[in-house]
């Protein structure tokens, strides 16, 4: 870390062999997903914390070492372009990571930049996309 602190990154995860390894419903990740970053959340940002949720529970648990950054390190969420997945994003002022990691073209990170900007505006917020990162695939030249 070096002095530039903790950056965190989440995702949910797709398909459908993420989530039937587990034994878990996809038709639950996104309800499973923000419970599980609410906690992560509450540990960054509080010395102990508790939580009580449909799917998961923690009472007085704590991490350490302790994160430097106040009120808690960034978070970045892998997101997608739905007004309920950016409306969440800019309540919990988490940072976006969109694109496909699976293809060339980071064009479909384009329309959850339109959409996070109209969110911000209508949450009243600075518009600003200077903390959403777009991922994409990296090419091996061939020859």
């Amino acid at each position: 870390m070096r002095g530039r602190g903790l950056r965190v990154g989440l995702g949910r995860g797709y398909q459908s062999r993420e989530f039937n390894g587990y034994g878990v419903p996809q038709n639950e990740s996104k309800d499973r997903f923000r419970e599980a970053v609410e906690i992560i959340d509450g540990l960054l940002t509080h010395e102990s914390f508790s939580y009580e949720g449909r799917f998961w529970s923690v009472s007085d648990l704590t991490i350490a070492p302790r994160p430097t950054q106040k009120p808690r390190p960034p978070i970045y969420v892998a997101g997608s372009a739905t007004p309920s997945s950016t409306e969440w994003l800019v309540t919990k002022n988490y940072r976006c990571l969109t694109g496909n990691p699976y293809s060339l073209d980071p064009g479909s990170s384009d329309e959850i930049g339109h959409v996070l900007l109209d969110e911000q505006r209508r949450q009243g917020k600075h518009a600003s996309l200077e903390h959403a990162y777009a991922v994409c695939a990296l090419a091996k030249r061939r020859g």
